[in-house]
């Protein structure tokens, strides 16, 4: 059984008569890359505060690493990009993460180097902050989130300011520390196309409320183009679809809808055979859909920003 690192229950964040969180029930597994997808507004940085113990919740509970209570010691173990990190602009990569190390009690003074190398930020040298680029400084900040090698990575849209080459890299980064270190990392961003080829689990998050938790393969099913299917017999069109239609490549739904991967382009062959064999189709459409296609119908069709 998987050990829940993080999980929150019916969660709420209210502003006077504004409701930034409504109930939220959320679960994040060891070793997982945990997707947080929301348009802006919807409540993804206000989450990602409460769980970091920057803002604290109006109701519900959260629990980090099995435990409810006086979470400042299971806060210890996180690691977050919530907000940029106040950074020395006069000092060096190496000098700001020292004075982090020293403030954090870390006693390990090799882990700085260790970390510049991870986060490509070893070749700075001499270099001040004040010089530093966006990127670089999103990998610094990166940097001291991943100082004290922290069991839970907490990082809220950390590809801005990246060019392709350093969303490459984290990407690979975050693949790596999850795999090899089961470092469990939730990671908010708005480029879907980006959270899709790293995260293994899905969290959607519209006006304040989850809609949905989804795992990576569960998710791929779902836009995985098909033919989606739903007849007044299942068994029968089981049995055409396999003999008469020699399609093998399906799969029966709890909701008794068929979906069929294969011959997309023959749904009126597909309709007509099972109509020949006395069978009613109730709905028979190709579906499929990239993941910002997906969270649009999720939310009723609104455009996602």
């Amino acid at each position: 059984m998987s050990e829940i690192i993080c999980q929150t229950t019916e969660l709420c964040k209210k502003y006077k008569n504004f409701h930034v969180l409504q109930n939220i029930d959320l679960s994040i597994n060891r070793g997982e890359i945990y997707g947080l997808v929301g348009e802006n507004g919807a409540g993804k940085s206000t989450l990602i505060r409460i769980l970091t113990g920057l803002a604290f919740q109006s109701s519900g509970m959260v629990t980090l690493f099995g435990k409810t209570g006086n979470l400042r010691y299971e806060r210890a173990k996180i690691g977050c990009t919530v907000e940029m990190p106040a950074l020395y602009k006069d000092m060096t990569a190496k000098q700001n993460l020292e004075i982090q190390r020293v403030q954090r009690g870390i006693p390990d003074k090799k882990c700085i180097s260790k970390t510049l190398e991870l986060t490509g930020l070893d070749n700075t040298k001499k270099k001040k902050v004040n010089d530093f680029s966006l990127g670089m400084k999103q990998r610094l900040a990166l940097a001291v989130a991943l100082l004290g090698e922290p069991e839970f990575l907490i990082l809220d849209e950390p590809v801005n300011g990246l060019d392709p080459t350093g969303i490459i890299e984290l990407r690979e980064l975050l693949k790596r520390l999850s795999k090899e270190n089961h470092v469990t990392v939730l990671i908010s961003s708005h480029i879907l196309s980006e959270l899709n080829q790293l995260a293994t689990c899905y969290g959607f998050l519209h006006n304040g409320k989850l809609l949905k938790q989804i795992t990576a393969m569960e998710l791929s099913q779902e836009c995985k183009r098909h033919v989606k299917l739903k007849t007044d017999n299942t068994e029968q069109t089981v049995i055409v679809l396999e003999e008469q239609l020699k399609i093998k490549n399906f799969s029966i739904q709890p909701d008794n809808f068929i979906r069929v991967y294969e011959k997309l382009d023959e749904t009126h062959t597909i309709s007509k055979t099972l109509s020949s064999n006395g069978i009613v189709v109730e709905e028979i459409s190709v579906q499929g859909e990239e993941l910002e296609t997906y969270f649009e119908n999720l939310i009723g069709g609104g455009k996602y920003v």
